[in-house]
């Protein structure tokens, strides 16, 4: 992570961001790439649904010597009737940054990935409601990297026409860029695929709003 695993740099080099929004933050890796890019003065926002990854978070974003930074224990998601987060903390598992959010029934949708036995319960917000209760107006760069998420997050959020920029990592590649080349917004907004995994499944993508001017997210 720290030797630019999004292989993003390259892309951000005229990107001044004044807000970040970083949704599945895990530990922080991205949060200190981002501070040795940026610098100490950008508004930070990891959110992390896990609350082992969320500690380790919080404590790693207080040594960065970067303020405002702020570590949130919540998770981004569009689930109506509920939410549960699929739990990779499990002996034998892939990755400590794996747990997903899924709704009620769900919970076989792992993609062969090893989960522990019972889901963890979960509280979710739109990304609306975390802007509004965070008094956010605009992002800068929103960054994705939440285990599926990102396509309800795609789907529901209201407020494209108050981003910059996104950079992530989609999972299921014909269902992403179906997705994206329907919506109504980013539709046309430029999209690159930075690298692609070996089953072609998961990728890491960016996103860039072409409008010269962004807008305001309502209150």
């Amino acid at each position: 992570m720290l030797d630019d695993c999004y292989d993003v740099q390259g892309h951000l080099d005229g990107l001044f961001p004044g807000v970040i929004v970083d949704i599945g933050a895990h530990i922080g890796a991205f949060a200190l790439m981002c501070r040795r890019w940026f610098g100490a003065d950008v508004e930070y926002h990891g959110i992390e649904a896990h609350p082992l990854n969320w500690e380790l978070l919080r404590r790693n974003v207080k040594r960065f010597g970067w303020r405002p930074v702020q570590a949130h224990y919540a998770a981004i998601d569009y689930c109506v009737d509920g939410a549960l987060l699929l739990d990779s903390f499990v002996l034998g598992g892939t990755a400590t940054g794996g747990s997903r959010v899924v709704a009620p029934g769900e919970e076989h949708l792992t993609w062969g990935h090893p989960f522990a036995a019972s889901p963890l319960d979960c509280t979710v917000s739109t990304l609306e409601e975390f802007c509004w209760d965070e008094g956010i107006q605009q992002i800068d760069l929103l960054k994705l990297d939440c285990e599926g998420s990102e396509h309800r997050i795609v789907d529901h959020f209201c407020g494209w026409h108050a981003v910059r920029t996104v950079v992530g990592e989609y999972h299921g590649r014909e269902d992403w860029e179906r997705r994206i080349k329907a919506h109504p917004v980013l539709c046309d907004w430029r999209y690159t695929e930075l690298s692609r995994r070996n089953d072609k499944s998961i990728g890491i993508f960016l996103l860039e709003n072409t409008e010269e001017h962004i807008g305001w997210l309502e209150s």
